[in-house]
């Protein structure tokens, strides 16, 4: 019968049983102990593919309008259908009419994840320049929000827009989508 001695020694007779002794080889070891050379490999320790993974995503918030008819401070809210990391806040707004010199004043009055406020203080409201496409230096760590914990932006104006007037403003988050 052939078997492996060592990783690198194979011993055996050579009397042309080779079929024969291709079926003696499978399914282990031999009697001595030695391992034979149709053995299967271990398998791994681990699995290849990792059980959760962070992707850098997106997830957008929503589209607020605001008129004289409308109240100052409107909320948009999302509710993740897979766990979130907001790192990012983009907010964006167009004033029409485009040549109105007094446009209100955009404001985030709150970032919250679930109940919990996502700033150390919710006193004042943060102006939304802070939080413009261009802007340097606004990376945030917000709270992971669990599937189906909703997250929510409160987006407050100083003054509605006069009569005929509106303020668009559009929200989204970059950030790791948790799966």
């Amino acid at each position: 019968m052939d078997y492996i001695e060592g990783d690198d020694e194979l011993e055996g007779t050579d009397d042309g049983d080779v079929l024969g002794a291709i079926a003696r080889r499978v399914g282990g070891r031999t009697r001595g102990g030695r391992r034979r050379i149709f053995s299967r490999p271990p398998l791994p320790a681990r699995t290849a593919q990792p059980t959760e993974a962070e992707l850098r995503s997106f997830m957008g918030f929503g589209i607020l309008t605001f008129t004289s008819a409308t109240p100052t401070v409107q909320v948009l809210e999302v509710e993740p259908q897979e766990s979130f990391r907001g790192e990012r806040l983009i907010i964006d707004s167009v004033y029409v009419p485009a040549a109105a010199e007094n446009a209100p004043l955009i404001s985030v009055a709150r970032i919250e994840v679930g109940t919990m406020p996502q700033s150390p203080s919710v006193q004042f409201a943060a102006p939304a320049a802070m939080f413009r496409p261009d802007a340097v230096g606004a990376a945030l760590d917000l709270q992971i929000a669990a599937r189906g914990t909703k997250m929510i932006v409160t987006i407050s104006i100083n003054a509605a827009p006069p009569v005929g007037g509106a303020l668009t403003v559009n929200a989204g988050f970059f950030g790791q989508w948790i799966r």
